[in-house]
């Protein structure tokens, strides 16, 4: 579309040049894209539409505009790779479909380009244990330990059940051969095995309805549970020959790796959104406009993603999110560069908190909630290899290497006894801006 009015500038009473018109992604009517200019630092400028009747009336009412932007999104293609180009820079944009990360290699000039991973995650909560009022949920923590105590539970009774019915047997005692390769350290080996499992599995994989069921006293699902676990260390001990003190070792090392993976690898207690791939499928991409390039994408049933490079602040790609929560969930943004790791070692990041720039560092044996710190508007690596200015203040933390972890919105269908005495039900649609600068001092 065309505007068919002139953007005014009051304070020269003069027409704006490179104006450019769209329909807004969100369906809320039309957006106005221009350069403000001689904007005062501590003041604003006032601009206004001349003869805006003429423009309200060529391009329709609220609800036509609406229909007007699902006939342009519709009519365009859904393209799993978008390309962004503004003041000789360009930014390449790569969809993983699987897992609703987006890719953005930045090249400035003719340079090596910089890459930069973006993910929606969600950590989810189960509302009869008790969360906190903290920036991002505690109660997921004491979620999963109570699966870990019903699973290990159950184990130890499948292990102690084997070494009882192979001690009433009085099975022969295997040849040396086999007494080798039962061994302490195979015992430890195969139980962080069954533990690295456990984790990926509660963390991962298993519904959230399960885990609700586990960790919120269904004795139905809580047995079913157990008796699993049971199974499962039965196996393992007749696999160890059934000998108590091989039994120890394997408690000893599936209990280590349950620890350190809890501990030590925070990225698994978040999962991706789930991109819905009958409605999304690829970007929808702007481009050619007066200012602004732009490429949308949907992620999950609840969030819309839109990448924006503009010009005059092509050193940043402007990143806006808009989510909703559902109920007991906690939507978290990840901002990681390529040669990001699972583990939070070493992992400083500096931060802007209204007064000053203050250093940051994970503490590994702190759970998530403890890591997370207030961030007025900025936040980067303390490397300064990647930096995030945001419009709004948010909590971030650094969950691995070379990652930024930032909250983004959520919904508790509980009383958290944090002071509120209430459920913090939140289902409004959050708009939340950052700019990315990949390579800039981090500075605000």
């Amino acid at each position: 579309p065309t505007l068919d009015a002139a953007l005014v500038d009051t304070a020269t009473r003069r027409a704006v040049d490179a104006v450019t018109v769209r329909p807004a992604l969100d369906g809320s009517g039309f957006v106005v894209d221009f350069v403000a200019r001689n904007v005062p630092p501590l003041g604003w400028r006032y601009f206004v539409l001349a003869n805006e009747t003429a423009a309200v009336r060529k391009y329709g009412k609220v609800a036509m505009l609406r229909d007007a932007r699902s006939a342009v999104a519709s009519s365009g293609p859904l393209l799993a790779e978008a390309e962004l180009e503004k003041d000789g820079i360009r930014v390449h944009l790569t969809l993983d479909r699987d897992s609703s990360a987006v890719r953005m290699a930045i090249q400035r000039g003719t340079g090596h380009s910089e890459v930069v991973v973006h993910q929606l995650r969600q950590y989810f909560v189960n509302p009869r244990v008790q969360s906190s009022g903290a920036y991002i949920m505690h109660s997921f923590m004491l979620m999963y330990a109570i699966v870990f105590y019903v699973f290990g539970g159950g184990l130890c009774a499948g292990l102690c059940a084997a070494v009882v019915v192979a001690a009433r047997r009085r099975r022969i005692q295997p040849d040396k051969a086999a007494a080798a390769s039962r061994s302490p350290p195979t015992a430890l080996l195969l139980g962080a095995a069954v533990g690295l499992a456990l984790v990926y599995y509660v963390e991962q994989v298993a519904s959230i309805a399960a885990l609700n069921r586990w960790a919120g006293g269904s004795a139905l699902s809580s047995a079913g549970l157990a008796a699993v676990a049971l199974a499962v260390g039965y196996v393992s001990a007749t696999v160890l020959g059934a000998r108590a003190r091989l039994c120890v070792f394997f408690i000893y090392g599936a209990s280590a790796a349950v620890v350190a993976v809890l501990f030590g690898a925070p990225t698994w207690q978040s999962r991706p959104l789930a991109v819905d791939g009958a409605r999304i499928g690829g970007f929808r991409v702007e481009t050619g406009g007066a200012v602004c390039d732009a490429a949308s994408v949907g992620v999950g049933n609840s969030a819309s993603v839109v990448y924006r490079l503009c010009a005059g602040q092509s050193n940043v790609v402007e990143v806006s999110v808009r989510v909703e929560a559902e109920a007991d969930r906690e939507i978290v943004a990840h901002f990681a560069l390529p040669d990001s790791g699972m583990l939070p070692r070493q992992c400083a990041f500096d931060m802007f908190d209204g007064v000053g720039v203050v250093r940051r560092q994970y503490q590994r044996w702190t759970p998530v909630p403890g890591n997370y710190y207030p961030a007025v508007s900025h936040v980067a690596l303390a490397s300064g290899r990647l930096a995030l200015h945001s419009r709004q203040a948010t909590g971030a933390t650094c969950v691995a290497a070379n990652t930024l972890e930032v909250g983004m919105h959520r919904s508790l269908s509980a009383n958290d006894y944090r002071g509120l005495n209430q459920p913090l039900v939140d289902d409004s649609v959050a708009t939340v801006t950052h700019f990315v600068d990949i390579g800039a001092a981090a500075s605000p």
